[in-house]
This record gives C-alpha cells, sequence and structure tokens, in this order.
C-alpha cells in the first residue's frame, strides 16, 4: 500500500508523541544520586555596566628547550611587559619587552644563575637561591649593574626541597615592602611560604599552586578542599577576607591595581572580581574563543594582565626531545565580536562540557564552520526535572521541522528504539561504514543500533557495566567462580552459602531497591524471553519462572544485600560484601585505577569481572548514553555528518569531560592505559592488570542494552517480588505489554 507524503507525516506524528517515554535508566539514577552540600561563598553579581570588548590575538615569540622556570615568567619593569631571554647574539641574558622584544636591561650574572627573580617597586632584581656552602636559603637584591644593595636574607624554617643538596625549585616569586613570598617543590605538592623581611616564617600555606599579591597586605591563593575557587587572606593577620567559589580549580590569580581587579585562569579562560569583595565576576577571556589554540596539548605557565586589560600568555609544550614555550598577547577590543554565520544547528535537551568542548575544537579546525548548540537547560539535573515535557516539545519540533541539524536522540526523553523505525531521521549506515574511524568503532555497539535495516543514531559514548568481587570473602568460603561465564542462578544461590559461611557478609553491597538486581537479571536473559525477529514472548518458561523463584527467596534474605553507607569510607564500597556494581559512566579511568588499588594495598583482595550472563544465552550488553542522529528533514546532511564524524576522532574521544567510555575502542583503550601506566611507577604490574581486566569486560560485549523492553517485563514483576500481584498474573502483565511494544 501506498501511503501519500500527507498521510506519512501524521503517521510518523502519532509516532513521536506515542513512544515518549520518562527516558533513558542511566538519566534516572543520575536523578537520585546523592547531591553534595554545597559549600557556603559569596554569589558574584554578573558586571553589567562594562562596555562590550573581546580580544585580538597576536603571536609574539616562541623559545625552545628553555627548562628554566624563571625563563617564562612574566614581570613589570617600568611599565614594560618583560620577560627574560637567555642565549642572546652577545651571550648576555637579557629583559625584553614582549611586546616588541627589543631588550630593556641587561640581567646581572647573579640573577640569571639564581632558582628565581622577581622585580621590585624600585625596579631592583631580588633573587632567591639555595646557597650549598652556607647551606641556606638566600634572598639578595641587586641592581641593573648586578651591585648587591641589601644585606642577603636567609630564610629560616625553608619547607621546600633541596635537590642534591645544590638547588630549590621555585614555582612562584614575590616580595613587597614587609613580606617575602616563596612557592616551591616538596615532595608532594609545592608549599608556599610567607617570610618576614628578617628570614623568619610568618606563614605556611601548603599544597598551594598559585598565588599572588596585592602590594597591599593581601593575598590571594585557590583552594581545593572538595570545592573549587579562591581566598584574598589579609597576610599579617591571616583572616581569610572573603572566598569565592569556581566551577573548575584555578591555576593561575593575577591582580591589576590600575583596575583593583583579581583575574581567574583556568582551563577554559580568565574570570576577573573585584578584588575587594570579590563581587562583579565577569568572564573575560575564553580558550578557544578568544585564542586559536585550547588547552589539551598547551600547558599555561605564566600570565599577566597590563594596565590596560590587556592580556599576556606564556604556553609550553613538549615536542620530541624538545620542550617549547609559545607568547602570545591579546588586545581588548571595543563591541562584540563579530559572529560567523552559522552552517549547523545542534538541538540537545541540556548543556554538556563535552559538546561545548568539541564544538569548539571543531569550529577552530573548520573555521568555515559556526556551530549553533541550541539547547533548553543548563544542566543535565535541570532537564531530568522536566524531561517528560521535553520530549513531548522535541517530537513535536522534529514533526515540524523545527529541531536541529544534528539531534541527540540518546539520553533526550525519547523512545529511540520505537523512533528509529521511523524515518523521522537519516540512515548513517552507509556513512559510518565510509568513515575513517569505523576501524576503531565498537562494531557490536553499532549494530545494536540497527532497526529495520537502519543505523539512525551514532553513540558518541557507552557506558559499560561490571562488577568488583571481593575473591578474598570467596576464598574463605571455599568457593570457586568462573567469572566470565557467571549466570544469575549462580549468583543467587551464594545467598545460601554466605548465610551459613559468611553471615556477617553480603551477596551485594548497593541499593536496597529490587529493580537494582531484577532489571540486570531480566536484561541477561532478555534474548532467550523475546523474539524480536518474529515478534514473539514467552516468559512462562520453566527456567525463567524458578529463577524468579529463587530470586524472590534470595532477596528475603538479610545476607543479599547490604545498603552502600558511603561517608569517608568512599574508597570500599564492597563494605565486606561478596559483589558490588560498577560502571564506566561517569567514571574517570585514572580514579578507577587508583581505586582498585588503594583497596587492594589495605589487606584487602578484589576483581574486576563482566556482568553476569542468562541461564541458556552468554550474552552482555552495553548502554549508549550519548547519541546524535542526522534529522531527514535538514538541509545539510553533510556539514551534519562532518561534524559527527569529527566527535569519532581519537582527540575528541579522549577529551576528560566525555566523563564515559569512547565508542571508539582505540581511543578507550588508550587512555586506561595511559591511567595504568600512570600508577606503575608505584604499584607496579598491579597497575597494568587493570587494563587486562577492563578489556576483558569491554571484549565481553555482543548487544546493546534494551531498556525500554526490560521496563515492560520488570515493572509488573517487581509488584511480584513485592507480593502485591501475583506471579501468573505479572508474567501474563509483562507478556502483554512487550505484545503491545512489538506490534506498535
Amino acid at each position: 500500500m501506498n501511503l501519500s507524503k500527507k498521510t506519512k507525516q501524521i503517521i510518523l506524528g502519532a509516532v513521536l508523541l506515542a513512544v515518549i517515554t520518562v527516558g533513558i535508566i542511566g538519566l534516572k539514577l543520575s536523578n537520585n544520586r546523592n547531591k553534595d552540600v554545597q559549600k557556603t561563598g559569596k554569589i558574584a553579581a554578573v558586571n553589567t555596566d562594562d562596555k562590550p570588548f573581546y580580544y585580538v590575538e597576536k603571536k609574539l615569540y616562541k623559545e625552545h628547550n628553555i627548562y628554566d622556570r624563571s625563563a617564562i615568567h612574566f614581570v613589570n619593569y617600568k611599565g614594560n611587559v618583560a620577560k627574560a631571554v637567555y642565549g642572546t647574539e652577545d651571550s648576555l641574558p637579557k629583559l625584553v619587552n614582549i611586546e616588541n622584544m627589543k631588550d630593556i636591561t641587561d640581567i646581572p650574572d647573579e640573577v640569571s644563575m639564581s632558582s628565581g627573580y622577581w622585580i621590585d617597586g624600585d625596579s631592583n632584581f631580588v633573587t632567591v637561591k639555595y646557597n650549598k656552602e652556607k647551606k641556606a636559603v638566600l634572598v639578595r637584591t641587586f641592581d641593573k649593574d648586578g651591585k648587591e644593595i641589601e644585606k642577603p636574607v636567609d630564610l629560616k624554617e625553608f619547607g621546600g626541597r633541596i635537590n642534591d643538596n645544590s638547588y630549590i625549585n621555585v614555582e612562584e616569586f614575590r616580595t613587597d615592602n614587609k613580606y617575602i613570598y616563596l612557592l616551591s617543590n616538596t615532595n608532594r605538592l609545592p608549599v608556599l611560604q610567607i617570610f618576614n623581611k628578617d628570614g623568619s616564617l610568618h606563614k605556611n600555606y601548603p599544597d598551594i599552586d598559585s598565588f599572588e599579591i596585592d602590594n597591599k597586605g593581601k593575598i590571594y591563593i585557590p583552594f581545593n578542599d572538595k570545592y573549587n575557587g579562591f581566598e584574598k587572606i589579609n597576610v599579617e593577620s591571616g583572616e581569610v577576607e572573603y572566598s569565592i567559589r569556581t566551577k573548575i580549580l584555578p591555576n593561575h590569580i593575577r591582580y591589576n591595581k590600575e583596575k583593583d581587579m583579581v583575574y581567574v585562569m583556568d582551563d577554559n579562560g580568565v574570570t576577573r572580581y573585584s578584588a575587594s569583595d570579590g563581587k562583579n565576576e565577569k568572564n573575560i577571556f575564553t580558550f578557544g574563543k578568544d585564542s586559536t589554540y585550547i588547552l589539551d596539548s598547551f600547558r599555561v605557565r605564566d600570565f599577566f594582565v597590563g594596565s590596560e586589560e590587556d592580556l599576556y600568555i606564556s604556553l609550553s609544550y613538549a615536542e620530541g626531545d624538545e620542550y617549547i614555550c609559545l607568547y602570545y598577547g591579546y588586545e581588548p577590543k571595543e563591541g562584540i565580536r563579530p559572529e560567523r554565520t552559522v552552517t549547523l544547528t545542534v538541538t540537545a535537551p541540556y548543556r554538556q562540557d563535552f559538546l561545548s568542548d568539541a564544538i569548539t575544537r571543531y569550529e577552530m579546525k573548520y573555521p568555515d564552520q559556526k556551530v549553533k548548540y541550541d539547547y533548553k537547560y543548563n544542566s543535565e539535573d535541570e532537564f531530568v526535572a522536566n524531561m517528560e515535557q521535553y520530549g513531548q516539545q522535541l517530537a513535536l519540533s522534529i514533526l515540524g521541522g523545527n529541531a536541529g541539524d544534528v539531534v541527540m536522540t540518546g539520553g533526550s526523553g525519547l523512545n529511540y528504539e520505537e523512533v528509529f523505525k521511523t524515518d523521522a531521521f537519516m540512515n548513517l549506515s552507509p556513512l559510518i561504514e565510509k568513515d575513517k574511524n569505523y576501524d576503531v568503532l565498537n562494531k557490536d555497539v553499532i549494530e545494536g543500533l540497527r532497526i529495520k535495516g537502519a543505523v539512525r543514531g551514532l553513540p558518541i559514548s557507552i557506558a559499560h557495566s561490571y562488577y568488583e568481587v571481593n575473591t578474598k570473602l570467596l576464598d574463605s568460603m571455599g568457593v570457586k567462580l568462573d567469572y566470565n561465564n557467571l549466570t544469575w542462578k549462580d549468583v543467587i544461590s551464594l545467598t545460601k552459602v554466605i548465610e551459613e559461611k559468611a553471615p556477617d557478609s553480603h551477596l551485594f553491597t548497593g541499593n536496597t531497591y529490587v529493580g537494582d538486581y531484577l532489571i540486570p537479571m531480566v536484561g541477561a536473559n532478555i534474548h532467550q524471553l523475546v523474539d524480536f525477529e518474529n515478534k514473539k514472548i514467552n516468559l512462562n518458561q520453566e527456567w525463567f519462572v524458578d529463577l524468579l523463584k529463587d530470586f524472590k527467596a534470595a532477596m528475603k534474605s538479610d545476607n543479599f544485600v547490604v545498603a552502600y553507607k558511603g561517608g569517608s569510607n568512599i574508597i570500599d564500597r564492597l563494605e565486606g560484601s561478596l559483589f558490588v556494581h560498577r560502571s564506566t559512566e561517569r567514571t574517570y579511568y585514572r580514579d578507577m585505577v587508583y581505586r582498585y588499588l588503594h583497596y587492594n594495598e589495605e589487606e584487602k583482595e578484589s576483581l574486576y569481572i563482566p556482568i553476569f550472563v542468562g541461564e541458556k544465552l552468554n550474552k552482555r550488553g552495553v548502554q549508549v548514553n550519548n547519541m546524535y542522529s542526522i534529522n531527514n528533514k535538514s538541509e545539510n546532511k553533510e556539514d551534519a555528518w562532518k561534524f559527527l564524524s569529527f566527535l569519532l576522532e581519537d582527540d575528541i574521544q579522549k577529551l576528560r569531560t566525555l566523563r564515559a567510555e569512547p565508542v571508539n575502542t582505540k581511543a578507550n583503550k588508550e587512555i586506561l592505559e595511559a591511567a595504568a601506566e600512570e600508577f606503575s611507577r608505584t604499584y607496579g604490574d598491579d597497575a597494568l592488570k587493570v587494563v587486562d581486566m577492563m578489556m576483558n569486560i569491554f571484549d565481553r560485549t555482543d548487544c546493546v542494552d534494551m531498556y525500554y523492553y526490560k521496563e515492560d517485563i520488570y515493572d509488573p514483576l517487581i509488584s511480584y517480588i513485592n507480593d502485591e500481584m501475583p506471579l501468573e498474573e505479572a508474567l501474563k502483565k509483562a507478556e502483554e505489554n512487550v505484545w503491545i511494544r512489538l506490534n506498535e
């Protein structure tokens, strides 16, 4: 039967509106997580009085093989923004104007040979260096001709590391009329020490990465005590005058006396605050927007704010055996930066850092492209609270042709399993198979999304579930398990073993909610229960009925599950139980590797193992939690795929903001290996063991988790487990639910 175009649109609209759900399981779970108590801090109001301005970038200078920390610092020398340059034509180190690289003055030998230097208010060089003969850290002051003009100051109670009884590592160094400020390396994190001018220790601030002074008796330092931010402190009294929270940890702080402003830099850019009270917060500079680079392979070494709010930034990176430094200047221009014409629109329910970062990188790589990030909510939590409403609006937008060229379909409130049966979105299968990244993509995930012969969604990230097993407890009970073929029936039967042999222990540590165990058990067996191709379902199979009865009996045992307590013991989530569920969703591999190593070094023993399989089929699913599709009504399909293909590239898939497991298997393995390699320096081969365990988990996944079908089944079955419905009635209701979905 041939349908008219109008009839097809009516059917499509009915389908889209019918399949709105309350969202994927990952979003449900995220909404139930405990929220951290927010640290009280001053809320800065946006300064609306400033005239708008933007920065124009100028590449100033490039240096090779610069290892001296002091050489890449900016200083103010008689109103000039200056830096040290070594290896000049006459072999004399120079202080040069960074704007035009013209010589300002020679640097005296005693200054160039120091571990750090500063320019004081009288334009003299103040140095700090370890004196091997006197076994003391000395601060000395020289004029521009190298004449020492003050008596050396011996810093008492120096807390930094003295290397080879020869030198110290200075991160930052300052002086004012009353104090000497020295940030130096220790065996752990740097320590900031404030000394009186006679060398006696005034204050000690451990674990500080950066600081700034205002020459008026105040100091600004970052903090990271569960929250990120910076503080203004009265140096003499040590009193904190105000504390400001920031989104991410500041890495540099600078003060501008002409404007009486504090400038805080992090990996995103520079934010300005009123120095007096910390208010009038305003972002003035963003990497990737105001600069032609982002901080992926670069490290900011220093930055300086001029009297007219001009910025100067020094960056470093390694290239083979060379250590290279780049210097950039940024001139403020009044007005609003001219916007490029939008070439592509991405529609998503909420803003996420990953997509924002990826768009920035995409526009830098393709200057002719401008991506509009069309989102409704500023956070995932805000979206979850309005998910059903958003899903309905998105369906209408798709039907009316108002959605973007690229649409987030995985995690947006739409049941993509049903939507992908329509032609609302483009079949991406031919494009994926021809893409340059195809060979490294997780093929099981791609094929698991094929519906009616088409793949209409591209997953950018996925989430593997796995378990951590307490092998010490297992051995104490004399039990041996085949971890790679462990069925849910095998696991449930261990409840009785624990009751008899380890009555103070539990099978699981986690939530006591029935669904946390019933849902994955149903998922492991769903391919034996439902014939998707022939649209048949049979839940009244004897083995499945017996499994449900065993599960219900186990749930009633006091040894089945203990609620996760959390608190200070967050590393040991096993808490004496046999299993704890884990996931790669929202987990940095570095944290995962450390968690395993830390747990196992404290006379505990565990392994990471694959999720449990079904009774008849050895199949394991993976969750798709970040998926995008191309609107079939888009007139920019070529650019839309160009953008999606970009999201699959190694560098983009490795972005920390992805906060999930990359669908690019090469990038995924490299991130895991890098995390393990880092800890292998301390923990040896035990760190590399984590790679083998996780790769085994990854390799044993062969399908995509079918959330909506599981939901149809487990909702009635939970009523049975909770004694609210007879088993026969629950199975009948579940079969009816699945039949309706199969035949929609």
